[in-house]
């Protein structure tokens, strides 16, 4: 017992002390917490201080955008573009996000929003070094450096996040990195700007409900008057406010209006929403019958509100209408109008069933006489049912009008007034392809520090002051010392190029720079240039000349247009796959999308007959595209002979030159306004080796005086030697392009200085136009043979080619005024013997185009010929196969139209004939004979 008593006593003791302890703990907390309620901690400045620095950083980030020098601002810029490198250009905005998150914290935590913040630029920056750098860089101990330097220059994602993308890349491949890298993104941003998924969902799900509930409540319905509710009934069983109201006695009536005037919307609400039943049972109807029987023509008629149709669905309440409609006569004859304040705080949706539920005890028949006047607004509202009868109307004058037009236009296209020139699509051009830029950074760096230290080693006193590359030479620029001459440099051109291994580099002074020279370096890495990126550059749709056309791309990536209305005239010249076709091909093209054929006509002279020759049927040329030398010569006097009836012509109306004759002709009727002519001769030389004095002359001639008369010469050769370039043309063609050529001689002739020679082909050229103190290099726009193709067919598609009949007239008489005094001509037969074909077969030919039909006989008489001589021509006929064979007694079927005459008039081997005959000819028979000879008359 006593061990027991001990124990307990033990026991009893240590709780004793516990809760000593508990209660003596309790009162240092409680002391403790009096003492912290008592003194008020202090203030926060952390986050304030963090925001300023945030704000601080963002802003001399900004400032390295613009490359404002500055210690800090060197070091901070450096450091991010070594590390994040394209994230860069994001870590502004993200310093100032956090900027604006830690001072408008409200005391909220902010430490996981700050770092989706500050994540943003690094994911970012990897995911652009995913898809902008192309080349894949090794994993060895250089590959930090090596982003690190190219992050500083902006040409990776730097040394984070180029290393976190080559990582990613390669464990989930390129692809999967970047859908990883957009999802990250997406969660840095939702986590940045404290939103979540299910708070985007919400907002796309409530929002356009909303807004499609707002409209339909506004309608209006016309007021239907109801029956009256008496004024007291009893209160006997009722239900809550909330429920429709049933006419159970007369002093149950005044609770609903006193509960809906303080409910408000929420009654309205709570009514819809009630799943109890609120419409009465048939005995509630009776009952309630009997009691309003006597004290309805005290009610008032209650207005209907509009949005009660949707609100309220009275299928239920067929049944019991179907009785008490009987009594509803009555109602009308007493009807009072509630007070304002009342019509305005009773809801419309009790006002409706309170209308019901006076009609429904009103007794069991169905015939009312109120009942016509629900059909009242309707007939009230007809008036705006007929408002489509207008409307259809209206829809009935626009087809009568568009079909008055459409017969307009289409007598128009009968008469051919309605042919308009479709200009080509740009999609049938193609895109260049573009150079990597980690190939091209490399290859930069090395050629840079190679140069710098072959002109130190030299001995110059020069440092390289900017670097720019084009599409197909860099150009290093160099700032001169003070003192140092230039041709100091200029003799160490070859040191130079065999210092960057390259084939030959070309040293110029920079224009509108002082002490600034630049030497040019040809890229081991060529950027294509192609058309379609020059004439849909901002340069080429506002040129406001017709005649520009699409030269290429200068040093500096800026494109080139050039003006042939200011050259006035354009020779160009260099070796053999330099480049010159494809850039007469290229000014063509540009006049097809620049200008209409009634703004720009083409002569086209092709002696070599395989370039020009695909141009043949598009509206805009003249003639067809001449590939006889003599011919073409022909055709320089026709331009010479034009030129001088347009100076008669602006003499005439006292104008100086085509732009003010075209206006002068736009404000006057009668006067048709001039196209600008541009004549194109891809090869001179030889046009200078046939008929080398009457060339020349109607060069010289036309480029003289031809600007102002709108005639234009573009002229290309192969051979830039000085008895194909003569003094008389240098000095008459101002304006040059110079490609490729063989030596420093052919150079001078073509610009008459050096420079020429050190072009790398394929399209790199030297620009000198009218009025420019130094050549300008520029990469010529590229343009395939498909790309030329698809778009003169769809030129072709979209008009056809119009000959001048008395232009082809006129070259033709001069060619053969040329060839005169070397051909005798004679009438008879036996002349036209051998392997020649006849010299009227020209004339044969054109007699058959133009009747539609051959026979020997109609022969013999257009051309006054004897039978064999008419036969043969025919025999000569088929065989070039302009007619079909023979065919019995019928005329021969001519198989070719006269636009296909015109341009197999202007091949060689053909003859030129005798002029046409001036005497009329009688019309043709209605039935001749082919085979048979005409024997004598029979008189």
């Amino acid at each position: 017992m006593n061990c027991m008593s001990t124990a307990r006593k033990k026991t009893s003791g240590g709780k004793r002390t516990a809760t000593s302890t508990k209660r003596s703990g309790g009162r240092s907390s409680s002391s403790g917490a009096r003492r912290k309620k008592s003194t008020p901690p202090p203030k926060p400045i952390r986050r304030g201080v963090g925001a300023l620095i945030c704000l601080l950083l963002a802003i001399f980030a900004a400032l390295g955008y613009f490359h404002v020098q500055a210690l800090f601002i060197d070091f901070f810029c450096g450091l991010a573009r070594g590390l994040i490198g394209y994230g860069f250009y994001l870590l502004p905005p993200a310093l100032l996000g956090g900027s604006a998150i830690l001072t408008f914290h409200r005391g909220r935590p902010v430490r996981a929003r700050m770092w989706c913040t500050m994540l943003l630029p690094v994911v970012l920056g990897a995911f652009f070094h995913l898809i902008l750098v192309k080349s894949s860089l090794p994993w060895d101990m250089k590959l930090l450096p090596t982003l690190w330097a190219q992050g500083e220059a902006m040409q990776s994602g730097g040394a984070l996040s180029g290393l976190l993308a080559m990582a990613f890349s390669t464990v989930f491949s390129k692809i999967g990195a970047g859908i990883l890298f957009v999802l990250t993104t997406a969660v840095l941003l939702m986590g940045a700007l404290n939103i979540t998924l299910v708070d985007i969902i919400d907002y796309l799900r409530s929002r356009p409900a909303y807004e499609e509930e707002i409209p339909e409540r506004p309608r209006r319905v016309k007021e239907k008057p109801h029956a009256p509710a008496p004024q007291a009934r009893p209160a006997a069983t009722r239900r809550s406010a909330i429920d429709i109201p049933v006419d159970d006695g007369p002093g149950a009536e005044p609770a609903p209006p006193k509960e809906n005037r303080f409910s408000g919307i929420f009654q309205k609400k709570s009514g819809f929403f009630d799943r109890n039943p609120g419409v009465p049972t048939p005995d509630q109807v009776l009952a309630g019958a009997q009691a309003t029987a006597q004290p309805e023509p005290e009610e008032k008629p209650v207005p209907v509100e509009p949005h009660l149709p949707p609100m309220a669905k009275p299928e239920p309440m067929t049944l019991p209408e179907e009785e008490p409609e009987e009594e509803q006569p009555p109602l009308p004859p007493e009807p009072e109008e509630e007070t304002p304040a009342e019509a305005e705080l009773d809801l419309p949706f009790e006002k409706l069933l309170k209308g019901k539920e006076r009609a429904v005890p009103a007794g069991m028949e169905i015939v009312r006489e109120p009942a016509p006047e629900p059909v009242i607004p309707e007939i009230e509202r007809e008036p705006a049912v007929p408002r489509p009868a207008p409307a259809k109307s209206k829809e009935e004058e626009r087809a009568q009008i568009a079909q008055e037009l459409d017969r307009d236009i289409r007598s128009s296209l009968e008469s051919g007034e309605g042919e308009q020139y479709q200009y080509p699509p740009i999609d049938l051009l193609r895109r260049s392809s573009a150079v990597s830029a980690t190939d091209m950074a490399g290859e930069l760096q090395t050629n840079q520090i190679r140069l710098a230290d072959a002109i130190h080693s030299f001995g110059i006193d020069a440092n390289i002051v900017d670097i720019v590359r084009g599409p197909s030479v860099t150009r290093y620029e160099l700032e001169l010392a003070q003192g140092v001459r230039m041709n100091k440099l200029t003799n160490l051109t070859d040191d130079i190029a065999l210092a960057l291994g390259a084939t030959g580099v070309r040293i110029a002074p920079i224009p509108d720079k002082i002490s600034m020279v630049g030497i040019e370096v040809p890229n081991k890495l060529v950027a294509p240039v192609g058309i379609r990126d020059v004439i849909d550059s901002k340069e080429f749709r506002e040129s406001p000349s017709k005649v520009s056309f699409a030269v290429g791309k200068d040093i500096t990536n800026h494109c080139v247009v050039c003006d042939i209305g200011k050259l006035p005239h354009l020779l160009i010249a260099g070796t053999t796959g330099s480049g010159k076709s494809v850039c007469t091909n290229s000014l063509i093209i540009s006049l097809l999308y620049k200008a209409t054929p009634e703004e720009v006509r083409l002569i086209m002279v092709d002696p070599k007959m395989v370039e020009l020759g695909i141009y043949n049927g598009i509206p805009h040329l003249l003639i067809p595209v001449v590939t006889d030398p003599k011919k073409a010569a022909g055709a320089l006097q026709w331009a010479v002979t034009e030129m001088m009836k347009r100076y008669r012509t602006f003499a005439e109306v006292n104008v100086r030159d085509l732009k003010a004759y075209n206006n002068l002709a736009g404000r006057t009727e009668g006067m048709k306004k001039m196209p600008s002519v541009v004549v194109v001769i891809d090869e001179l030389a030889d046009l200078m080796l046939v008929a080398a004095k009457e060339v020349e002359e109607s060069i010289c001639r036309v480029a003289q005086m031809g600007r102002a008369a709108g005639m234009h010469l573009i002229i290309a050769t192969q051979r830039p030697s000085a008895d194909v370039i003569t003094g008389l043309m240098k000095a008459n063609i101002p304006s040059r392009i110079a490609f490729a050529v063989q030596s420093s001689l052919d150079s001078r002739i073509i610009l008459d200085t050096t420079g020429a020679e050190k072009l790398v082909g394929r399209g790199d050229m030297l620009y000198f136009p009218l009025g420019s103190g130094k050549p300008q290099r520029v990469q010529g726009c590229f343009i395939s043979d498909d790309e030329v193709s698809d778009v003169v067919d769809f030129v072709k598609r979209s008009g056809t080619a119009d000959y001048d009949e008395e232009v082809l007239h006129e070259i033709e008489q001069n060619a053969a005024a040329k060839d005169k005094g070397s051909k005798g001509g004679s009438d008879s037969a036996g002349e036209a013997g051998g392997d020649d074909y006849d010299e009227l077969l020209p004339n044969a030919i054109e007699v058959v185009v133009e009747t539609g039909m051959a026979s020997v006989s109609m022969l013999q008489r257009r051309l006054k010929l004897g039978y064999a001589r008419a036969a043969r021509l025919v025999d000569q006929m088929e065989e070039k196969g302009v007619v079909g064979p023979f065919e019995g007694s019928k005329p021969r079927q001519v198989l070719i139209t006269k636009a296909q005459w015109q341009e197999m008039q202007y091949r060689q081997n053909m003859p030129t004939g005798a002029p046409p005959l001036s005497e009329p000819v009688p019309d043709e028979l209605e039935f001749e004979r082919d085979a048979i000879e005409q024997g004598p008359p029979p008189f």
